[in-house]
C-alpha cells in the first residue's frame, strides 16, 4: 500500500513560496502483494480442493497431471473440469503446456509466446 505522497508544485517566480499539494492515497493490492508460482501435483480428485484454495489466493499454479492421467483418465477429466470452473470464476486462465503439465493463471497474469 502506498501512503499519501506529497508532490512539490513548481514555482515560476523567484522568491515565491513553494506550495505543496496532497496526492490521493493509492491501494495497489490488499493483503499480500506477492504472487507465488506453485508447482503442484494432482494424484486424485480429492486434491482439487487444495489446488482450488491455492488458485483462489491468486497464485500461479504449474500442475503436474501425469500420475492421475496414468491411473484414471476419467478422474483426471473430472478434476480438470472442477478446476476450470474455479479458474473462470476468478477471471483467470487454464492452459495445457504439454501432455503432463497445465498452467493455471490468475486474472492479472497473461502467458505469451
Amino acid at each position: 500500500m502506498i501512503r499519501s505522497l506529497l508532490a512539490r508544485k513548481k514555482s515560476n517566480n523567484i522568491g515565491e513560496i513553494d506550495e505543496y499539494i496532497e496526492v490521493e492515497e493509492t491501494v495497489l493490492k490488499e493483503g499480500n502483494s506477492k504472487i507465488e508460482l506453485r508447482v503442484e501435483e494432482i494424484q486424485s480428485y480429492d486434491d482439487c480442493a487444495r489446488i482450488q484454495s491455492i488458485i483462489r489466493m491468486g497464485n500461479i499454479v504449474v500442475l503436474k497431471i501425469k500420475d492421475l492421467k496414468t491411473k484414471d483418465v476419467d478422474e483426471l477429466q473430472r478434476s480438470i473440469d472442477k478446476l476450470k470452473k474455479t479458474v473462470y470464476a476468478i477471471g483467470g486462465d487454464i492452459i495445457g503446456i504439454d501432455e503432463n503439465i497445465i498452467f493455471v493463471l490468475p486474472q492479472d497474469v497473461e502467458l505469451t509466446k
